[in-house]
């Protein structure tokens, strides 16, 4: 993402022309099901060398503990970085 560190940082620190940010929660039957497609839209944009270092998407756990976050990322096989 062109961050450099770890920890907090600000959306405008992503060094991309648009960062599209999925807002999502382990327990939320929504989320879960459309895991698959926010999955498959990243992969797009990284896999596309025109859009890879424009377009940038992240996700943000909303409520939910680093642990909840990792658990999520396991049972939806969400690529990294995201979500965050």
């Amino acid at each position: 993402m062109g961050l450099s560190g770890s920890g907090s940082f600000k959306i405008p620190q992503i060094k991309a022309k648009v960062v599209i940010i999925e807002i999502f929660s382990m327990y939320c039957p929504y989320c879960q099901k459309d895991a698959p497609g926010v999955n498959e839209l990243y992969l797009l944009i990284e896999n596309n060398a025109d859009i890879k270092n424009k377009i940038k998407l992240i996700g943000i756990g909303a409520g939910n503990s680093s642990y909840e976050v990792e658990v999520f990322k396991k049972t939806y096989t969400v690529p990294s970085p995201f979500p965050r």
